[in-house]
């Protein structure tokens, strides 16, 4: 939609130069809840599974901020931070699992300049510029439909680095939301820690990064995901089910997405 890339083009550049600088995620979200409406009656409602237009537009103006000026201070709380700087100190990487959320990219700022970026699991654009929400480093993204996406992500985490695994899928593509096994599989080949995490947005703009440890002594690659779904079961009050995609893929069913809708999920925040 030309007309609504105009309008985020514009509205960052000026939330960008008015206001104090340590305000901008609060002004990026007032102003996305003012606009939502608007934009709801002009263009009507989104296709079913997007997030709602509220996330779309915060999220397309963080984008745009960071191509404003890299490394921007992010507004980030963090449970559990200490779980970070351990994952960073893993010399044979760490799976962290998460939900299709846009959110998520404010892990790749957290951590700039203390190691290498991580590195996510979604489906690449021709122009990445902006993804880095809060890096000066540009994000790393593995294509989440190339068919060796698991011997990728399985080398990455052999060189040390932090592996962000979407592992929810729907099926069909607008269809019920499910928890892949499919990277629980790789951790538990490589006996790798997992991390669970969750990214919302508070009602400032802030964004929270839930973290947790995995619950240790769990046998199989299946109760690795039953343990996230209960994560994510406890934070957002959904129920989710587990199954094996069709494909051999990290996260599943990934028809259609992009780092924009591609980082998105109907329990969290997420879009362009």
């Amino acid at each position: 939609m030309p007309v609504y890339r105009m309008l985020m083009d514009v509205s960052a550049n000026v939330l960008w130069r008015c206001g104090a600088a340590g305000n901008r995620q609060h002004r990026a979200y007032a102003l996305a809840r003012f606009l939502a409406p608007v934009l709801q009656r002009t263009f009507g409602p989104l296709r079913p599974g997007s997030p709602p237009y509220t996330a779309k537009i915060f999220n397309s103006l963080m984008t745009r901020f960071s191509r404003i000026s890299p490394g921007f201070a992010l507004d980030v709380a963090i449970d559990n931070r200490s779980l970070v700087t351990a994952a960073l100190q893993q010399r044979n990487g760490v799976l962290v699992a998460t939900v299709h959320s846009a959110l998520a990219l404010a892990f790749h700022g957290i951590r700039d300049g203390m190691g290498r970026p991580p590195v996510f699991v979604g489906n690449q654009q021709d122009d990445m510029t902006g993804w880095n929400w809060g890096g000066f480093e540009p994000i790393v993204v593995l294509d989440a439909e190339d068919p060796t996406v698991l011997v990728k992500a399985r080398s990455a985490a052999e060189n040390g680095r932090i592996v962000v695994a979407f592992v929810d899928f729907n099926e069909p593509a607008e269809g019920p939301q499910f928890i892949s096994p499919n990277a629980f599989s790789l951790a538990h080949s490589m006996q790798l820690p997992v991390l669970h995490m969750l990214c919302t947005l508070e009602p400032t703009g802030r964004i929270r990064i839930h973290l947790a440890a995995e619950p240790e002594h769990l046998a199989n690659p299946r109760q690795k995901a039953r343990a996230f779904a209960q994560f994510i079961e406890t934070l957002s009050g959904a129920r989710i089910d587990i199954r094996r995609p069709k494909d051999t893929g990290l996260q599943g069913n990934a028809t259609e997405r992009s780092p924009g809708r591609g980082l998105r999920s109907r329990v969290s925040n997420g879009n362009r």
